[in-house]
């Protein structure tokens, strides 16, 4: 029995000895070269395992010193797992392991220039096999672990595709599995924590069945510094993360070979204090928050679901310098558009608030900042992937008082939306920078307000549609040369408004409140309209086929207490007027109505009333127009300049009614100037280059009738097809041939006031040596005298007049008995015999004329004629009376006496019998000349200004 003990005491004692011997040398040692010539087959990389301990006993394992990779650059080491299996693994059927800790290993990943990932090379490869695929449990190795723990471990990861490679770890990781199992369908439980850069951390926990593989839990990224990610923005958008952290995870489900390999609910993102900004340091972006909640990835599927997304207090930065690069470059097109790979998205609710947005382009001359926000929108329910449209809303402050809101539906797959749009003060004084280039102009003022309805149903080509009322107040357009006033006005609305892009205009009507322009001629004939053109060369336009003009239709255009302000600085002095209180309307603008009225009323300088009305074509004036204008009682003295330049004179007093006729048929224009001038009173004469060689005072006497009005009608006509024609110089020179006309027959002018028959009656006819009448002429100047009472600042002046040829004798015979009465009547006082008072009144007998005659011979011409001793007493009167009559014949003294009683005759005449004023009526000097080629004597009468 004792033997029987000792030899069983010996063969346990030798079975442990053994058993020892074998678990504790020989079973680590096989395992050990084992596992090296299995790594070596699976790995194309060098891998080690150093050391495996096993206490057969205890059932505890130890492997030390793995390593994947080259000793001075492992990929992967472990140094140490530790484990220990469990007894009952001999009749479950199934190894049973209790725990395996594996203790501080690191990991080394590192994506290369190339963008290979270095694991992708670390396994052999196998040759294909085909192989069923696995449907239950019963293909996997029979396990059951109830506990994993890894302690201490690093992961080394770098990315060496950017020009400063991206370097990260993650230290500690912990990863914690519990009761795995490949049999049945109980899960395993798997928590993860990890330490990632900076002060970031990756938690998660969940459920992992082996078979099939599957695993679904929570996971968790906390305060993940960005700008440890900033390379990979960089590389999409050469951007400057400078902070940023984002805090992200979600609840997730991953089976691989399920339909729906991966899916992420309940998912959450949230990125604080994030700043872009360029690679200079300048910045682009600030986001203190972005939120979005209720998250779902189905990666198989391509959609991401997000429940909300909320933002706040964004600030942006947007510039284009002036080479017309932006500070914000673009993303590269998405080469994947239009495909059927493209994700799905959606987003229950979008909310952004309090954004700003600093808008600076450096590209005009003078640059243009612009201030958005704070700025808040809203979106519901957003798809890429649907034609449902999407509830939208905004609202902004433009710049410093614009406010803009929009709210409506918008199909973003099909570019269609209704929108209402309102617009409250937008400052129009943006556009200054971008009209500089073209217009010298200097916009001051102008704020835009709307209220519109806008249908957006195509984005290429174009189709677009506007509708509502539209407002610009405090508009002031200055002339930047100059600083004056160009165009203002207080308020203008336009109510009715409907746009449709490319095909029609429709305002219902359009009221101009206190508009003004001015307009102005500089002495060097040119305008400030004129002077507004820049002379930079516009850009070609590129040759495209365009939409037509839209056609307009305006309702009608109503004007209320308007103004406008004229100046002339080419004459001297200025001529500078004003048109107030200017009030009406202008009928329907339209191209289906082909003709539009016009009726408006006003004032020139404060106190003129003026009436503008009539009809045009509006969209070509020059085909069709028929307008009408009235100005009363204005002021002359306003139209100095322009008296002074053309006339020589100033104005010193009047007024004048002008009624202008302006008809156009075809490109023909007809026009009429009717003017009634009351109270001219011409001032000082002034030099002028201008002015018309003409006696301009006599033309206005001429023209004024008994009331001092002058009336005149101009009539003007063209082809305004000749680029020669002008409008105003041929007015002025309508109104130069009246005037010249009138001062070289002014005569025939006035017998038109009083006759059909313009005779004329610058001329009173005489017989040889009579200054007596006929009844021609007292008729004649009876007609004279009628149209001067018409003209009361005209004045008459006689020329008297006297021929040798014609009055000589008559005037020598008068002369002779003349003479001979004064001898006679000398003869008779020496005598002393009665006489009459005047020898006038005496009869020269015959018996003593001989005698007297030859007595008068003696007195006048002996000095100077010969005798006459040879001829009888007969013969020598005769030839001494007939060189007495040819020496008075010839005598001017007794022409000029005649050619005065002739001139007083006439004014006689016009005082005595026809009334005329004898202050207006002067006699000038006599006239002496010949005219052998009419019977009667001419007497000239000529007209002049009082």
């Amino acid at each position: 029995m004792l033997r029987a003990c000792t030899r069983l005491s010996l063969a346990l004692a030798l079975a442990v000895a053994l058993y020892s011997l074998a678990g504790f040398l020989l079973a680590p040692r096989i395992l050990l070269h084992y596992a090296n010539q299995q790594l070596a087959q699976s790995f194309a990389v060098p891998a080690r395992l150093q050391n495996v301990v096993f206490n057969p006993f205890l059932l505890t394992f130890r492997l030390e010193g793995f390593s994947l990779g080259l000793p001075d650059a492992p990929k992967l080491t472990l140094p140490e797992v530790t484990g220990r299996l469990d007894w009952d693994s001999l009749w479950r059927g199934e190894l049973h392991i209790e725990h395996i800790d594996a203790a501080s290993p690191e990991l080394a990943l590192v994506i290369d220039a190339s963008g290979t990932l270095n694991a992708a090379s670390w396994l052999a490869p196998r040759p294909a096999t085909p192989t069923a695929p696995a449907s239950d449990s019963a293909t996997l190795f029979p396990l059951s672990l109830d506990r994993l723990s890894v302690s201490s471990a690093r992961i080394n990861f770098e990315d060496r595709r950017f020009p400063t490679p991206l370097v990260l770890t993650v230290e500690p990781l912990e990863i914690h599995l519990k009761q795995l199992t490949t049999r049945g369908q109980s899960p395993a439980s798997i928590e993860l924590l990890a330490r990632g850069p900076g002060s970031s951390t990756l938690q998660g926990h969940g459920q992992l069945w082996p078979a099939p593989l599957r695993s679904e839990g929570t996971v968790q990224v906390i305060a993940l510094d960005l700008v440890d990610l900033s390379p990979y923005l960089e590389s999409l958008i050469p951007l400057a993360l400078q902070q940023g952290r984002l805090t992200t995870g979600g609840d997730y489900h991953y089976e691989p070979a399920g339909k729906t390999p991966l899916v992420v609910k309940k998912g959450h993102l949230e990125i604080t204090e994030l700043a872009l900004g360029t690679a200079d340091g300048e910045p682009l972006l600030n986001l203190p928050l972005l939120r979005a909640d209720g998250i779902r990835i189905d990666h198989a599927a391509r959609r991401l679901n997000i429940g909300r997304v909320q933002s706040s207090g964004l600030e942006a930065w947007l510039s284009r310098a002036a080479s017309g690069a932006w500070n914000w470059p673009l993303p590269p097109a998405s080469t994947t558009e239009g495909t059927t790979d493209n994700w799905q998205f959606r987003v229950g609710e979008l909310k952004v608030e309090d954004y700003q947005l600093h808008l600076r382009d450096e590209l005009p001359q003078q640059p243009v900042s612009l201030e958005i926000g704070p700025l808040s929108a809203s979106v519901n329910d957003y798809r890429n992937f649907s034609d449902q449209p999407i509830n939208a809303q905004l609202h902004t402050r433009i710049g410093r008082h614009g406010q803009l809101s929009l709210q409506g539906q918008i199909e973003p797959s099909s570019a269609r939306a209704r929108l209402a749009v309102q617009a409250q003060e937008l400052d129009l004084r943006l556009a200054q920078s971008y009209i500089a280039p073209f217009l010298d102009v200097d916009l001051r003022s102008g704020l835009l307000s709307s209220n519109l309805d806008v249908a957006l149903y195509r984005a290429e080509p174009l189709g677009l549609e506007l509708s509502g009322n539209a407002r610009i107040s405090q508009f002031d357009m200055r002339d930047r040369a100059g600083q004056r006033d160009l165009v203002r006005w207080r308020q203008l609305d336009l109510s009715g408004l409907s746009y449709r892009h490319g095909q029609r205009l429709e305002i219902a009507a359009a009221d101009l409140h206190e508009p003004y322009a001015r307009l102005v001629i500089f002495p060097d004939q040119t305008t400030n309209l004129g002077r507004l053109l820049k002379n930079s060369p516009a850009p070609a336009a590129p040759a495209r086929s365009g939409p037509p003009t839209p056609a307009i239709d305006i309702g009608t255009v109503r004007i209320h207490n308007g103004m406008a302000h004229f100046s002339d600085l080419s004459l001297r002095p200025n001529f500078v007027t004003d048109i107030q209180q200017l009030q009406g309307h202008i009928g329907a603008i339209s191209h289906t109505r082909p003709i539009t009225t016009v009726n408006l009323q006003g004032k020139v300088d404060r106190y003129a009333p003026v009436h503008i009305q009539g009809e045009l074509a509006p969209f070509d004036p020059l085909s069709k127009l028929d307008i009408s204008a009235r100005f009363d009682q204005m002021e002359l003295t306003t139209l100095t300049p322009y008296a002074a330049k053309f006339a020589g004179y100033r104005i010193r007093k009047g007024r004048m009614n002008l009624g202008l006729h302006y008809r156009i048929t075809d490109r023909r224009l007809e026009a009429d100037h009717d003017i009634v001038i009351e109270q001219l009173q011409l001032g000082e004469r002034v030099d002028s280059p201008d002015a018309v060689d003409l006696p301009v005072r006599l033309a206005v006497a001429l023209l004024k009738d008994s009331d001092g009005t002058i009336r005149l009608n101009l009539p003007v006509q063209g082809d305004l097809n000749n680029p020669q024609f002008e409008m105003m110089p041929l007015v002025w020179k309508t109104l130069g041939n009246l005037i010249a006309r009138a001062a070289r027959s002014p005569f025939r002018l006035i017998s038109g006031l009083v006759s059909a028959d313009e005779r004329n009656l610058s001329s009173i006819a005489f017989d040889p040596g009579s200054s007596e009448l006929d009844e021609a002429a007292r008729e004649q100047l009876a007609q004279l005298a009628m149209a001067l009472r018409q003209r009361p600042q005209l004045r008459l002046d006689i020329e008297g007049a006297a021929s040798p040829w014609r009055d000589g004798p008559s005037v020598a015979s008068e002369r002779l008995e003349q003479a001979l009465r004064v001898l006679w009547y000398e003869e008779l006082q020496r005598q002393g015999e009665r006489l009459p008072s005047d020898a006038v009144q005496l009869q020269v007998p015959e018996a003593h004329r001989p005698r007297l005659i030859g007595r008068l011979h003696q007195r006048w011409l002996a000095p100077t004629q010969a005798t006459f001793p040879t001829q009888s007493t007969e013969q020598r009167i005769t030839e001494q009376e007939a060189q007495l009559l040819q020496y008075w014949s010839t005598n001017e003294s007794l022409l000029r006496t005649l050619g005065r009683a002739r001139a007083a005759t006439i004014k006689d005449y016009l005082v005595d019998v026809q009334g005329l004023d004898d202050q207006r009526v002067f006699q000038l000097d006599t006239r002496v000349s010949d005219h052998p080629d009419t019977e009667r004597v001419i007497s000239q009468l000529h007209l002049g200004s009082r």
